[in-house]
């Protein structure tokens, strides 16, 4: 039999332990108990619910890793470093190639040119100070489809144009479309306005070298006074 005195003890020591024993929340809270003993499952069941919940992340962490990419992938996109340095020292490594890109990049943004310079050699279009403007990420756009545009027009203008032999027949080419030899197309309307520009040229250096008409009184050329509108014209003097 135990004295009264040590049962006195084991009880005071009991009596403290309970004081201080968590609550039954705090419990569900820190994962040692499973459920809220409010709405606590028999021990059959909550076996049964532990072991669904297991596969349901089982098979979940499952389906990530068939769908997790590559390394290369990782490596191509920048995730993963190829480097051999150890890994305490990989942070630094990172952030001192970090440092280095944006001082380069500095370097170039102050090298740049302004942006009325680029207008000026084609590069830019627009006004760049109007904040109305074509945007720079859909000028090239803009441009390709400008050049769609006009090469979609020369494609319609070309399947319209008429045959060279009906251009001969309509007096607007010259000579025979057919031969190899003759001008081209391109080139016959140029060489026919050069060619009346030379006679005409030609006619105007000669009327300003004509003697006057009383110089060729003079030489007997022209017969009777000049002036007199009376006179016989020189080409009728010739024919008599």
């Amino acid at each position: 039999m135990t004295s009264p005195v040590k049962d006195k003890g084991v009880a005071k020591s009991l009596e403290a332990k309970l004081t201080t024993r968590p609550d039954a929340n705090d419990l569900v809270d820190r994962n040692i108990l499973k459920d809220d003993p409010s709405t606590a499952l028999s021990p059959n069941l909550q076996a049964a619910k532990q072991a669904l919940v297991f596969h349901q992340t089982q098979d979940k962490l499952q389906s990530r890793l068939e769908r997790r990419p590559e390394k290369q992938n990782l490596f191509d996109r920048n995730i993963l470093h190829d480097s051999k340095a150890a890994p305490q020292l990989l942070a630094a490594q990172e952030c001192l190639e970090r440092a280095r890109l944006a001082d380069s990049l500095g370097h170039k943004l102050e090298r740049r040119p302004e942006p009325d310079d680029l207008v000026e050699r084609g590069v830019l279009k627009g006004n760049p100070t109007d904040g109305h403007g074509t945007a720079a990420a859909l000028q090239d756009a803009q441009a390709q489809l400008e050049k769609a545009m006009a090469t979609d027009k020369l494609h319609h203008k070309l399947e319209r144009r008429p045959e060279p032999s009906d251009l001969v027949e309509r007096g607007v080419l010259r000579g025979d479309p057919t031969d190899e030899h003759s001008t081209a197309a391109a080139l016959q309307d140029a060489q026919a306005q050069l060619e009346k520009a030379m006679a005409t040229d030609k006619l105007h250096h000669k009327l300003e070298r004509r003697p006057e008409p009383s110089d060729l009184v003079e030489r007997g050329v022209l017969r009777g006074d000049p002036t007199d509108e009376h006179s016989t014209a020189a080409a009728l003097q010739d024919a008599q």
